[in-house]
């Protein structure tokens, strides 16, 4: 301390000459009331409560401050050794052990910890807040010294942003993926339209090869350019499906009947060997659907079935639903369910599973799924999928109940 500092000058001076305070005991005790009086008052006007309390499990209170009533519901003044305050009873659950360690490991350091967590009030209401402390000694015990403030409502107003910044987000990949589907869909129309003209004049060719060799052989070129001319007209249609694009007429069907009549024709499009077991209900199912689309539903999903396990059947299970389902109506709904016993879908998988063209085989594939959903959205429908480890998966597709042609 330096010799010219006033207090210094006060210490090393006679007792006579300093000042009135220091001679009267009396006055000494005044003085010092009020200057507690003013430290008290600059505590209680802080915006947080400051505590003492051991270093130990429970963080026992030996002091807090006045702001303990606004914090945790607790009135400071009542608290006395047969009522004490554990700071600790009063951390999240969930976030007891990090304030722990962070206290631990910045008192073994000799250093200040500063931190963010929760705490549950009397009222069992969860608050964020902010402490900082540190281990002061004391009459030779050691105890935590700090400030703990609420925090609540900045820490909402962050998660708020947080949450416009996400729904930010989320429309700029919306207005993205609407240009996508644009230009998609352009570019299937465009290559159905070039498409169709090269069947055209492949089917010229073929009658003019004809007439030139006069049937003296068939023209087995020209056929299969034919038929792969088809096929690539056919991801066109299936693009131009999935952004439910196309337009096509629907009619009453009953499921039953149309699941006896066409899987018999589905089943032997798929690799010899693959059977297919079904379950159908007795009392007929409607729903208002167009039939060469129910058929590609049905065949993607028997495809994708039977790639997932070839040596195990696939079972098709019709079904009556009334109560939760994915559909966006209280009406019932029809399930149709496609079983396969493959080893599942992987959970990284999953999100991306009803994605154009995400596959896990080869680039190029993956088209099925995406297009079987975009058809059943059409149709007022839903494809979702369940499916546990190694105990196979379940496809299923739901459609809307209606009225049947003797109910009208």
């Amino acid at each position: 301390m330096s010799p010219s500092n006033p207090i210094s000058k006060w210490l090393r001076s006679p007792f006579k000459e300093r000042p009135l305070f220091w001679q009267d005991p009396n006055e000494y005790t005044r003085h010092l009331d009020e200057r507690i009086d003013q430290l008290q008052t600059l505590i209680d006007n802080l915006p947080g409560m400051v505590y003492r309390c051991e270093n130990n499990a429970k963080y026992e209170a030996v002091y807090a401050s006045s702001a303990c009533l606004g914090l945790l519901g607790i009135d400071a003044s009542k608290i006395t050794p047969e009522t004490p305050l554990y700071l600790g009873d009063w951390i999240h659950p969930e976030d007891v052990a990090r304030v722990n360690e962070i206290v631990q490991r910045q008192t073994e350091r000799n250093e200040p910890y500063t931190m963010e967590y929760r705490i549950i009030d009397q009222k069992g209401d969860v608050k964020d807040v902010w402490e900082k402390g540190r281990l002061v000694h004391r009459k030779q015990k050691a105890y935590l010294e700090g400030f703990i403030m609420d925090i609540s409502e900045r820490k909402a107003l962050e998660r708020l942003h947080l949450e416009v910044a996400e729904k930010e987000l989320t429309l700029q990949k919306a207005h993205k993926t609407e240009s996508l589907e644009r230009m998609a869909a352009a570019v299937a129309h465009q290559c159905n339209n070039k498409l169709q003209a090269v069947l055209g004049l492949l089917e010229l060719a073929e009658e003019d090869v004809r007439a030139i060799l006069k049937d003296a052989q068939e023209p087995v070129a020209i056929k299969q350019a034919i038929q792969v001319t088809h096929e690539a007209a056919q991801i066109g249609r299936n693009m131009l499906s999935y952004l439910g694009i196309t337009m096509t007429k629907t009619q009453t069907l009953e499921l039953t009947t149309f699941l006896e009549n066409g899987l018999p024709e589905l089943t032997r499009t798929l690799p010899a060997g693959v059977r297919v077991e079904t379950c159908l209900p007795n009392t007929p199912l409607w729903v208002r659907a167009n039939e060469d689309d129910l058929r590609d539903i049905l065949g993607h999903l028997l495809v994708n079935a039977a790639e997932a396990c070839p040596d195990q059947p696939i079972r098709v299970i019709l079904n009556k639903h009334q109560d939760a389902t994915p559909l966006e109506t209280n009406s019932p709904c029809a399930c149709l369910l496609i079983h396969d016993e493959g080893p599942g879908i992987p959970e990284a998988h999953r999100e991306d599973l009803f994605d154009p063209f995400f596959s896990t085989k080869f680039t190029g594939r993956g088209l099925g799924l995406s297009v079987a959903r975009g058809l059943l959205h059409r149709h007022d429908g839903e494809l979702d999928f369940h499916c546990e480890p190694n105990q196979g998966t379940d496809f299923r597709v739901w459609l809307p109940l209606t009225e049947g042609p003797e109910g009208r």
